[in-house]
């Protein structure tokens, strides 16, 4: 019992986060851009942005579409 009892505080200490925050960022020619797990949602803004702008045409016009803390 003491064994299971501590390998089920090992599994919990190591999961991850209840939340984190995740983007998409979609540009006009179709091209898109995502991020998952990050902790501040700026950072994930950031993420989806930059990932978007590499395969853009005109990195310029790519925008968030969708934002939230469950991914």
């Amino acid at each position: 019992m003491l064994l299971l009892s501590v390998l089920l505080l090992v599994s919990v200490g190591h999961s991850a986060p209840a939340f984190a925050w995740g983007c998409v960022a979609e540009a006009e020619d179709g091209a898109s851009g995502w991020s998952e797990r990050y902790s501040t949602r700026q950072a994930a803004l950031k993420r989806a942005i930059q990932e978007c702008a590499a395969n853009a045409a005109d990195e310029d016009t790519c925008e968030i579409t969708d934002c939230n803390q469950d991914w």
